[in-house]
């Protein structure tokens, strides 16, 4: 029969800081696994541990000493500190009423001793330091002081990692902005060399060919001076809505799953990849456009005065057959 967990009235928020720490509480780290390592030799105990409480399970972020694994949260005596939000010490296990059934106590490893001070982050208990031992004794006030102390620095750890995958992704967000256009959130000119060329070269290096399609809007211009650069900014979001769209029913159909790599800057589009396919990959984006479905270039005709839902476009395609020859098509 399962136990009675106790639920602080923050859990909400508590979880959600906890959430943030997924990328460390699959498996234990390094520096917190030398933490308790630290802590294991200066309390002379069998086991150090900091474990973060979850929703229903507790997980190591770092342990020494005896080889334990994670445990659902109600057979953990952690989530009774990070409840009371306060340091707690149990002399002997195999005496307290709760804890003398525990599969711990009554079985191996025979834990006898357990304390733990509470860690936090964003001022949230989402965990314990914890500290057990096979044979009964007790904390003086300076060892539980220091206890506190070992605590506190795994807080900072977990602030500092959280922190660190925060600039991580926000790194990677910059690279990305780097190489997109804001307005269609497709690749830029920038991403020609940091992409595409990549592509090309790994293709030559494997011996397959590559190929790459240009869409270029035609009387763009004229959109722009006579209805203004709002309505071309619209012209602009639509196409690349059909070219995306085009892209991934493509993608769903490619039985080798090869990747295509949409550009779209201004008025025109790249759309690059192996070259095999690349004529169906044409066929495919023409008919997502305006215009004619089949063959040629894809064009629309214009009434007298530009509209927003009325452009042209045309398509061009270049496959490239061997290193250093590449066959231009119309």
């Amino acid at each position: 029969m399962g136990q009675a967990v106790p639920i602080p009235t923050n859990e909400r928020q508590r979880l959600l800081a906890v959430r943030s720490l997924n990328s460390i509480g699959s498996a234990p780290t390094p520096e917190l696994a030398t933490l308790a390592e630290l802590a294991k030799g200066i309390f002379d105990v069998s086991y150090a541990a900091i474990n973060i409480i979850d929703e229903d399970w507790q997980r190591i972020a770092g342990q020494a000493g005896l080889r334990i694994g994670e445990c659902s949260r109600e057979m953990s005596i952690c989530t009774r500190v990070v409840f009371a939000d306060e340091l707690l010490i149990v002399p002997d296990l195999a005496e307290d009423r709760e804890l003398k059934t525990r599969p711990y106590v009554v079985g191996s490893p025979h834990f006898r001793f357990y304390a733990g001070a509470p860690v936090y982050l964003e001022n949230l208990p989402v965990g314990s330091f914890c500290i057990l031992d096979v044979r009964p004794r007790h904390l003086s006030e300076g060892q539980a002081q220091n206890l506190r102390r070992f605590a506190a620095v795994a807080s900072a750890l977990l602030s500092l990692q959280k922190a660190n995958l925060v600039m991580g992704l926000a790194h990677d967000q910059l690279q990305n902005a780097a190489i997109t256009d804001p307005l269609t959130g497709l690749f830029n000119r920038s991403a020609l060399s940091s992409i595409v060329d990549g592509a090309l070269h790994n293709a030559i290096c494997a011996g397959q060919t590559f190929g790459a399609l240009y869409l270029d809007m035609d009387s763009f211009k004229a959109i722009n001076d006579e209805l203004g650069h709002h309505a071309g900014d619209e012209v602009l979001y639509e196409a690349a809505n059909r070219i995306s769209l085009s892209h991934q029913s493509r993608r769903y159909r490619d039985p080798h799953g090869r990747r295509r790599i949409r550009r779209f800057h201004s008025k025109s589009a790249q759309c690059a990849g192996p070259g095999s396919g690349l004529a169906a990959a044409g066929r495919g984006l023409s008919r997502a456009l305006p215009g004619q479905r089949q063959g040629g270039p894809c064009t629309h005709q214009h009434r007298r005065r530009p509209r927003p839902d009325h452009w042209a476009a045309t398509i061009g395609a270049a496959e490239q057959l061997r290193q250093g020859s590449l066959l231009g098509k119309a």
